[in-house]
């Protein structure tokens, strides 16, 4: 397509950025019809959620603010990255210090278990909290305080968005069960394996969501004893 196209290979000149603008949305026909014939539903409910989750052109409406989708530290990936809105006294709002959450998104019931189901990405978001006694976390909340940064420069998010830094909060866990029965035999096994880690260091969360409301909000949130019973 990019040849079909011509369009360059790098962005030498800026013509040669033009060029990729202007062929947006022909790359995006075609990125749209792939998926129409090669279906991804968890990638679609990604997508879906990272666009009600955002503030482009306001502050966030919802809970959580997206930042990223496919996030990977040392093969341990996660769906998304977010800033998990934090009202205190002295911001009632939320958005000076929001917390960070890595986001792990389920909407297939095979999905649950196996490589890459929830007892496994429980373990990774142990290892990364834990990594070098807590202090790869700094880092994580450093790379994100940038890309805030760098989205605000790109008008993709607000500018009335009055962000300072992350909370000293350890970053939470919300694992979200997208059109799903958490009662299926196939997912009361691994939740049910997952109590035993709810004492661990750091937040676990679970939320549920029905499609097509994907805004991530907290009385979405419920406790892994309401999901299993």
């Amino acid at each position: 397509m990019v040849t079909e196209l011509g369009l360059p290979k790098y962005f030498e000149t800026v013509d040669g950025a033009i060029k990729w603008v202007q062929a947006f949305p022909d790359l995006i026909g075609t990125m749209d019809d792939w998926w129409t014939r090669h279906p991804k539903g968890e990638r679609a409910h990604c997508q879906a959620m990272a666009a009600v989750n955002s503030a482009k052109d306001s502050l966030p409406s919802t809970d959580y603010l997206v930042l990223d989708l496919e996030y990977q530290w040392a093969q341990r990936r996660f769906d998304m990255v977010a800033a998990k809105r934090n009202r205190t006294a002295d911001d009632p709002i939320g958005w000076n210090n929001p917390a960070l959450a890595f986001v792990e998104v389920k909407s297939e019931y095979g999905a649950c278990t196996g490589t890459s189901g929830i007892c496994e990405h429980v373990h990774d978001y142990q290892d990364i909290i834990m990594a070098r006694n807590g202090l790869r976390v700094q880092d994580i909340k450093l790379e994100f305080q940038d890309v805030i940064v760098q989205k605000k420069r790109l008008d993709l998010l607000n500018n009335s968005i009055p962000f300072k830094r992350f909370s000293a909060k350890s970053p939470e866990l919300l694992i979200v069960l997208v059109d799903i029965n958490p009662n299926d035999r196939k997912v009361l096994e691994p939740l049910s394996k997952v109590t035993g880690l709810c004492s661990m260091p750091g937040r676990l969360r679970f939320m549920r969501i029905d499609s097509p409301n994907y805004a991530m909000a907290d009385d979405k949130v419920i406790q892994l004893d309401q999901l299993i019973t």
